[in-house]
C-alpha cells in the first residue's frame, strides 16, 4: 500500500478535533457535570418552595443554566481561541501512507521545513470520523489528516489497515 495525500488543516478540521479530545478527556466527568447541575436546580426550586421572595433561588437556577451551557460549548470555544495559536506554516502537510508507517513531510513552508516518520504500531491512539483521520502521537497531539483530500476508496484501505494494526487503539466514529 502507498497512499499519497497532501492536506491542509482548516478551522472545521481543527474545530473537530478539539471537539474530540475535549468530549474524550471529559468522558467521565460529562455525568459529574449534569449531576452537579440536577443537585443545584434541585436545592433552587426546593428555596423558591420555601422562600418565593428570596432572589438566591432564582439566582442558582441561572448558575446552573449557565454552567451546563458553557459545559456544552466548551469544545467550540476551545476550538476557536486554539486556531488563533496555529502556525500558517505547519498547516499544509504531505503524508505518505505505507504498509507498517507513515511518512510527514512539511516543507511546503520557506521557513519551516521537516520530515518524520510515524510507525503505526507505536501510535498511541488512531481516529476517524466522517470529515479526517487523526493520529495520535501523544496524548494531546495528533496528526490530522483530511479524508477529502484522498484518492477514490484510498481511505477506505488506510482505515483498514490502521485497525488491522493498531487493534484496540484504533477508534471509528463514521457511524
Amino acid at each position: 500500500m502507498r497512499i499519497e495525500v497532501e492536506t491542509t488543516l482548516t478551522k472545521r478540521l481543527l474545530r473537530r478535533y478539539l471537539s474530540y479530545t475535549v468530549h474524550r478527556r471529559q468522558k467521565g466527568k460529562a455525568a459529574l457535570t449534569l449531576a452537579a447541575c440536577l443537585l443545584l436546580v434541585a436545592l433552587s426550586c426546593g428555596m423558591l418552595l420555601l422562600d418565593p421572595t428570596q432572589p438566591l433561588g432564582f439566582i442558582g437556577l441561572a448558575f446552573a443554566a449557565l454552567f451546563f451551557v458553557g459545559f456544552v460549548s466548551m469544545p467550540r470555544w476551545a476550538a476557536a481561541l486554539q486556531w488563533r495559536n496555529v502556525s500558517k506554516d505547519l498547516t499544509t502537510q504531505r503524508f505518505t501512507f505505507g504498509d507498517d508507517a507513515a511518512e510527514v513531510a512539511n516543507d511546503a513552508s520557506g521557513r519551516v521545513q521537516g520530515r518524520s516518520t510515524v510507525r503505526y504500531a507505536g501510535l498511541l491512539q488512531a481516529v476517524a470520523d466522517r470529515d479526517a483521520f487523526y493520529l495520535f502521537i501523544q496524548k494531546n497531539q495528533a496528526f490530522i489528516v483530511d479524508r477529502s483530500k484522498f484518492p477514490e476508496g484510498a481511505d477506505a484501505e488506510l482505515a483498514a489497515r490502521l485497525k488491522e494494526v493498531c487493534g484496540r487503539k484504533w477508534v471509528d466514529l463514521r457511524g
